[in-house]
């Protein structure tokens, strides 16, 4: 095999392992905002805020309607929105 293969498997393994790695952080983020723990929700009221990160710009909104007695609580990071191709671009928080 010669080395631009090996580096082209290289790229690619390095951005799906990327991909990979934030779509299981997001589902984690994701079960922490729809599915609190007993124990989060004390921490909450307690006056601690969870960061959620990676989470989809639809799961957000979501969570304004139904969450809403919590967003005292909650802080976003690096928010995900829908790009051109169906992929997803994350906000850089900086204005």
């Amino acid at each position: 095999m010669n080395t631009g293969k090996l580096a082209a498997i290289a790229v690619l393994s390095t951005i799906l392992n990327g991909t990979v790695q934030a779509a299981v952080a997001s589902e984690w983020d994701r079960k922490l905002l729809f599915s609190p723990s007993s124990s989060l929700l004390e921490k909450e009221k307690a006056g601690s805020v969870t960061i959620y990160d990676g989470v989809l710009s639809s799961d957000v909104d979501r969570a304004m309607d139904q969450q809403f007695d919590r967003m005292e609580s909650m802080m976003f990071v690096r928010t995900l929105y829908p790009a051109e191709g169906g992929a997803y671009e994350a906000e850089d928080d900086c204005d």
